[in-house]
Order: C-alpha cells, then sequence, then structure tokens
C-alpha cells in the first residue's frame, strides 16, 4: 500500500473517532508538560504533532506561535483558529523549523515506518528539541497477553521497547539527549510510557 493511501485511510479512521471521541484526547496541557518534563514555553514557535482536542495548543497559543499536525483534516479545522499554520502529517517536513516540538500519545498509533519518517521529518532550529512519548507493553504489569499484543500490532496499537526506539531513532537526522520513563499509570490494561527528547544531529 502507498503512503498515500495510508494517510487517506487514517484521516478517514480518525475524523470517525473525533466524531465519538474515541482515542482522542484533551489532556491538559500541565499533565503534558509534566510527562515531558518540559518547562512551560514562552515567546516560542511550538509544534504540536497530534492534536487531539486542542488543549495543548490553546493552552500554549496566548504566548507562543503555534503549528498543528494531524492526519485528521476535522481536528486540524478544530485547532487552525489558535494556529499560525496547520499540516497534515504528511506534510510534516514542508514547516518551518521550530523551537520545540512535542508528540503525546500519538506514535503508538503507527507503524515503525511512520514513526521513523514522523521523528525524521521534524524540522528543528539548530537549539530546537523534539519530545515525543511511545507505549512498551510490560508483561509483569500488563493484562495484556502477547497474544493479544500481536493481535493489537495488526490494527491501531504498536509497541516499542527502548532498545527498538534507540535503533529507530538511529537511522533519522536527530540524536536522543533524554530518556524519560517507565511512566506507569496503574491501569490493568495499561503500557509503560516512555520519552525521548531529540536534536538535530550535527
Amino acid at each position: 500500500m502507498k503512503q498515500e493511501e495510508v494517510h487517506q485511510i487514517k484521516n478517514t479512521t480518525w475524523n470517525e473517532f473525533h466524531k465519538t471521541k474515541q482515542f482522542v484526547t484533551g489532556t491538559g496541557i500541565d499533565d503534558i508538560l509534566g510527562w515531558h518534563q518540559v518547562s512551560r514555553p514562552n515567546g516560542k514557535l511550538v509544534m504540536d504533532i497530534g492534536v487531539g482536542l486542542g488543549a495543548f495548543i490553546e493552552g500554549l497559543s496566548n504566548t507562543n506561535t503555534m503549528i498543528g499536525v494531524d492526519v485528521s483534516k476535522d481536528l486540524l479545522n478544530n485547532v487552525k483558529r489558535n494556529c499560525k499554520e496547520v499540516y497534515l502529517s504528511n506534510d510534516l517536513k514542508e514547516t518551518e523549523e521550530v523551537d520545540l516540538a512535542m508528540c503525546s500519545l500519538v506514535l503508538q498509533h503507527n507503524h515503525e515506518f511512520e514513526v521513523t519518517r514522523i521523528i525524521n521529518d521534524v524540522n528543528l532550529k539548530d537549539d530546537g528539541m523534539f519530545s515525543f512519548q511511545f507505549a512498551t507493553l510490560n508483561l509483569q504489569k500488563s493484562a495484556l497477553s502477547p497474544m493479544i499484543m500481536e493481535d493489537i500490532n495488526k490494527s491501531m496499537m504498536y509497541f516499542y521497547s527502548v532498545d527498538k526506539m534507540r535503533e529507530i531513532v538511529g537511522r533519522t537526522n536527530k540524536k536522543i539527549i533524554k530518556e524519560i520513563g517507565p511512566i506507569w499509570f496503574g491501569q490493568p490494561f495499561g503500557f509503560d510510557w516512555y520519552i525521548f527528547h531529540v536534536t538535530k544531529n550535527k
């Protein structure tokens, strides 16, 4: 399947999720910044990859210039009023260089080739940083079995070990400067979450 076809399918899927609020979150800005261990930016050009219900963009738009990126046109339309620009995910490499890019609760819905592309295509200023979150299945804590994980990995969920994500980043034009995690939220069907900070690999 061609990349354009994948994006069209995802656009349709997430537009439907938006209508039902399935998988679409409105996580608060303080929670997101806290998990990512990122100070609240001020006067920066900030990119949100996977805009959800727009809470992150809205919360920062008064003091920063925002760029929204998503696979769903509907979700981008919802945040457009608070953004300098919005872009579909497959146009990510067309954005200007940003001070800070953030990606929460997104990469677990993307196949390895998409994760690699997203990390590679984020345009950062020389001193810019990209912080992204990903999910790892912890079999000692989670009620999800390997069989269920295999089924999930064929559809909406993709789990990446820390070593695997290091390998993925190593194939891109970025380098890791910080690793955060595991973060466990205690749900029996939950996952371990990790966050990587990456910068340009100069």
